[in-house]
């Protein structure tokens, strides 16, 4: 048996060996971390007061940097043991003072029928015996509607003993959120059963429920009966488990969540929104508030009068959000049937717009089309920066003989290749590179492309007649050549299979034709950029 003994800051072992112990620290920051959370986790109220005699670092942990990390924004679910928690932080004497956000997830698993949850659910295989996707001990359970608002009761009115405002907020996903813990396995077995696609929505629905109006509602009357002034509202719908967001009940939550936004918060107030989910047939979608920086972002929507009709949500977050101040609006991989303009994409504050990837349906390319957009961006008088990438025509095509046909208001033509010509690129320079305006009399120059638009779009349509079939997918200038091949980087050829060398399938000789054409082009991006 070894012995060994400490002197002197040297241990003393068998042999002549000496080993020297450096930075011996006995103080706790000294100490490894596993060794302080063992102090810290089994020291009870009342050895505190000691260890802090003991040692004066331990109150760095009361000091305001720290408050402000870890308290200024609490985010907790709905169960006894978190929410009591947050009763307790507000409370108290030091840390209360530095909570300004108090945010609530809206996740509430329904015990009984997770309990008895398929045991096989994705990658997640459990033994038959243990069923139980959540601790099911009483103080992780999702408390009672009339315990949430006991626990929301004492929360605001600790804080409007310290202070007189606070913001509110809700989120779906619970993970991040005190006390959440719980709740991971529940959480991963909705998630990997909807990316793997294994199970039917409506059994994920049956599984888990997101009551975001029920949850919001108790939070802001609760703030609003202690006299606590709302300053903000935080919403987080994000997510795989919100993935299904054409479900009718979780579409009616957002209405009558927005609704009471809009209704109940009559003073202006601070709005941080994030709507964010995966769609498997489509791009990410999204729609983001910022109120510090005034910036809307939209993503992966489609708007017009047949979506609002399916989805009435979309059109309460819009009108939500046009009570606020927007300034930088940014669009990309969005749909608009023309039936009806987002009233947000006319914004009177908006200082900086950008379009990336932005289709309009039209129909027959008789309607919605860009330069009608375009004419309607020139009344932003306000507007300082411009930048529009990658803008569609979409347009109805009729199949019959296996063959697809492009129908205009004379006639109808053939579509020789339907998945390069069922949408034409408005074509505004020869590379992909972005079209930006910028500077002065930005309105005013957008007005002048409308018009320029507009003859392009005509010079389409004139085209197409002309030759009897559609010969390129560009919306452009006459004699301009696109940015290049359709995007599936197929060569432009028509039926017969012979590459087409420019629009007409001969080559151009007549030189004053291309030079007038030159001459209109570079007048036309002098009188854009003089004044830049």
């Amino acid at each position: 048996m070894v012995r060994t003994s400490i002197q002197h800051g040297r241990f003393s072992l068998t042999g002549n060996v000496q080993v020297a112990v450096q930075d011996a620290n006995p103080l706790l920051l000294g100490m490894p971390n596993e060794v302080l959370s063992m102090i810290v986790d089994h020291a009870g109220p009342q050895a505190f007061p000691a260890l802090r005699l003991t040692n004066k670092h331990l109150r760095a942990i009361a000091n305001k940097p720290f408050a402000i990390l870890n308290f200024s924004e609490r985010k907790h679910v709905q169960s006894l043991h978190s929410m009591e928690a947050l009763v307790e932080i507000t409370a108290h004497a030091f840390f209360g003072i530095f909570v300004k956000k108090v945010i609530v997830s809206a996740f509430r698993p329904e015990v009984e029928r997770a309990r008895y949850y398929a045991v096989d659910c994705g990658s997640y295989w459990r033994p038959e015996h243990d069923r139980y996707c959540m601790d099911h001990a009483p103080r992780h359970l999702v408390m009672t509607p009339e315990q949430f608002r006991e626990k929301l009761d004492d929360v605001f009115s600790n804080i409007a003993r310290i202070s007189h405002s606070v913001s509110i907020g809700i989120c779906v996903k619970p993970l991040g959120c005190y006390g959440s813990k719980s709740y991971q396995l529940c959480v991963d077995l909705v998630e990997d059963s909807l990316k793997r696609q294994w199970y039917y929505s409506d059994r994920e629905e049956s599984f888990t429920n997101y009551s975001l109006s029920k949850t919001f509602q108790p939070i802001q009357e609760a703030a609003q009966n202690s006299g606590c002034e709302i300053q903000g509202v935080k919403i987080e719908i994000l997510g795989y488990a919100v993935s299904k967001i054409s479900n009718t009940d979780l579409r009616s939550e957002i209405r009558t969540l927005m609704k009471s936004l809009v209704v109940s918060l009559s003073k202006p107030l601070n709005l941080d929104l994030s709507l964010n989910y995966d769609s498997y047939s489509s791009p990410l979608v999204q729609l983001r508030y910022d109120h510090k920086t005034a910036t809307m972002d939209l993503s992966g929507l489609e708007f017009g009068h047949r979506y609002y009709n399916y989805t009435n949500y979309l059109r309460k977050v819009l009108s939500c959000l046009l009570a606020f101040r927007i300034t930088v609006l940014n669009i990309q991989d969005c749909w608009l049937d023309g039936s009806e303009y987002p009233k947000i994409l006319c914004s009177p504050t908006l200082e900086r717009l950008t379009l990336r990837r932005v289709s309009l349906k039209t129909g027959h390319f008789d309607r919605n089309l860009w330069s009608s957009l375009l004419e309607e961006f020139s009344h932003l008088r306000g507007l300082a920066h411009f930048e529009l990438q990658g803008a569609l025509y979409e347009f109805d095509q009729r199949e019959m003989n296996n063959e697809y046909y492009f129908t205009l208001s004379s006639g109808q033509y053939v579509a020789y290749d339907w998945k390069r010509t069922a949408n034409f690129r408005l074509s505004l320079s020869d590379t992909d590179e972005p079209f930006v305006i910028r500077g002065e009399d930005v309105p005013a120059r957008i007005k002048s492309l409308a018009v320029e638009v507009a003859q392009m779009e005509a010079n389409k349509i004139s085209d197409i007649g002309t030759h009897g079939r559609v010969r390129d997918r560009y919306v452009k200038m006459l004699g301009s050549s696109g940015p290049g091949d359709d995007e599936a980087g197929v060569e432009n050829t028509d039926q017969s299979g012979v590459e087409n060398t420019d629009q007409s399938g001969v080559e151009t000789t007549d030189q004053s034709g291309s030079l007038s054409i030159i001459q209109r082009a570079v007048t036309l991006v002098q009188g854009w950029w003089r004044k830049e």
